[in-house]
Formats: C-alpha cells, structure tokens, sequence
C-alpha cells in the first residue's frame, strides 16, 4: 500500500509477476473488481505496451 492508503494496482520489478494489493480496510469491498483492469494492464504490457511511459487514460 502507498503511503496515502491507495492501492497499488502494477507491475513488478520481477518478470511476469503483478501485484493487486493494499485493498484492506475501506477498499476491500472492491478487490473483486479489481480484476477486469488488472486483466487488461497484463495483457497490455505483455502485448508490448510501456504502461509506464504512456499510462492508460
């Protein structure tokens, strides 16, 4: 979790690992749904795309 309490929703340093975390508390009800972005930011990057350098809007 970052330091404000939001949810880091992102990739990792480590090759094909994606992390969905920091969603306890008052975001815990919305871990399911979590799901479908998360689905799309893997195909994404692993499609070639640099999320990073051009963040989806």
């Amino acid at each position: 979790m970052a330091g404000d309490w939001t949810p880091v929703h992102d990739r990792t340093d480590a090759e094909d690992h994606y992390v969905a975390m920091g969603t306890s508390g008052n975001q815990f009800k919305n871990a399911p749904v979590i799901g479908r972005p998360m689905a799309t930011l893997v195909h994404s990057v692993e499609s070639g795309h640099d999320h990073d350098a051009q963040p989806p809007v």
